[in-house]
Order: structure tokens, then sequence, then C-alpha cells
């Protein structure tokens, strides 16, 4: 006996993966000209544009409500988007430093010219990366390719798959693929995307902010990296917070039977 029909069952991504692919051409073209703000903001709209663009599209286009898929923001819940952001803030800070240790030792220097690249170039795409990727990816990844994956794979593939696919799409591929399963969870146990959306801005002005305040920063050596102070720092922090996030996953992994957030709020709005 099969499952039964889901809302997202017409919902493809090999046009999303098109898209993108024919985007690399003129992002190339635009990169070489050497400007940062423009190609912060190429990079924005050809990546996340073409996210939000296309998640907008396959949702709109199978007839399901977008409002159900957002859900509404309790402001009762601000306490608890400010300390699971600080748990992650912090949980992923020595995850990146175990994750530059390791790659440092296995690779030497190969990753250093990586390491030292900030996310964003400018100004502009700080400003950017707080205000608008939070947003659209939180839509793309957790509204649409979780909820998707979920209805075929069930919670538990879903969830991890979608968050690998977070993972990838970010150089701090462990700490993102983290991220991603602690955002699925409170999209899933809130019914509202404004939580993890709310979450996901938190954590990208602090990680953000200070390319915007601070004009240079000190890049970091080979010798930072490998020293054993990081190493010692990295486990610390994970071995504090890594307790807290087991014990929030295991509190709210979704049970068999649980609606998805875009199923729930259409039956109960």
């Amino acid at each position: 006996m099969g499952r039964p029909p889901s809302p997202f069952d017409h919902i493809k991504f090999r046009r999303a993966v098109g898209y993108l692919a024919i985007g690399l051409i003129p992002y190339a073209l635009i990169t070489m000209l050497d400007n940062v703000i423009l190609s912060d903001i190429v990079t924005l709209i050809w990546i996340h544009g073409t996210m939000l663009w296309w998640g907008r599209e396959q949702i709109v286009g199978t007839g399901l409500n977008i409002n159900h898929l957002f859900g509404s923001f309790k402001w009762s819940s601000v306490v608890l988007v400010i300390g699971i952001t600080v748990l992650m803030i912090v949980m992923s800070y020595g995850v990146i430093l175990l994750y530059y240790f390791g790659l440092i030792t296995l690779f030497g220097n190969t990753f250093l010219g990586i390491i030292n690249t900030n996310a964003v170039g400018s100004q502009v795409g700080v400003v950017l990366g707080i205000v608008l990727i939070p947003y659209i990816e939180e839509f793309f990844f957790r509204g649409v390719l979780m909820q998707t994956l979920v209805s075929r794979l069930g919670f538990t593939k879903g969830i991890i798959l979608s968050s690998l696919v977070f993972g990838f799409a970010h150089f701090e591929f462990i700490s993102a693929t983290i991220f991603g399963i602690v955002l699925a969870i409170l999209y899933i146990k809130f019914k509202s995307l404004w939580v993890p959306i709310a979450v996901h801005t938190l954590n990208n002005a602090i990680a953000f902010l200070p390319s915007l305040l601070f004009s240079s920063v000190d890049d970091v050596s080979s010798s930072d990296l490998v020293a054993s102070e990081t190493l010692w720092i990295g486990l610390f922090l994970v071995g504090i917070t890594l307790p807290f996030v087991v014990f929030l996953l295991r509190r709210w992994w979704p049970q068999s039977g649980e609606l998805l957030p875009l199923v729930y709020n259409a039956s109960n709005g």
C-alpha cells in the first residue's frame, strides 16, 4: 500500500538546478570585472533570486497557499529564538575551529585563502546577507525542499537530506548541516517559517556585523589554526553545547503522523 497523496508531489527540482547552471555564465562574466559590490548583488540575484522565484512558482503553481507555508510568528517565541541562536552560534564556532584545524593539519595552506575570504565582499553584501538571504534560504531549504523530501521520504531522511544540501551550499559544511537540522526541527515543531527565519537572521547578523562595523580584520594564519589552543577551545565549545543540541533534537524530533507545517496551517487556517 503506497503513501497517501501529498501537496508536494508535483514539485520537481530539475528546473531549479538548470536555472542555476545557466546563471553561471553571466555570473562568471560579471565577476571578472572585479567589482565586489556588483559581484555580491549578482550572486544574490543569480542564486537566491532563482531559489525565491522558482520556489514561489512551484508553490503557487501547485495550487498551494504560500501563507500556509509561512504560518504566523508568535512573539512569545522571541526568547526561544534568542536562546537557540546563542546556542548554535557557540556550537558552530567550536565546530568551525575543529573543521579548520583538521583542514589545515591535513592539507596545509591549501584552504587558507578560502578561510580568509569573506563570505560577502562588500557592505552591501553584508546587509543583504542579514536582511534578505535568511528569508530566501529558509523559504527554499525548509519551506520547499525539506517539506517536499519529507513528504516523499519521511521525516528523518527528508530532514537530513535537505540539511546536507543546505550544508553543501556553505563552506562550513558540518556546522551548516547541523544548523540546517535544528532549523528544520524548529519549523516542524512551531509550524511557522518565521521562527527559523528569525534564528537564521540573528545568526547572520552576529556573524556578518564585524565585517560591516570594522573596515579591516586581520587574516588568520595557519599557525593560529593548528595551535593546540584552537583544538582545545573547539572541543570545549562543542562539548558544552552538544548535550543541549542533542536534547533539543531528541525532544522535538517529529514522530510518525506529525503534520508538515503547510498541511497543518492549511487545516487550521
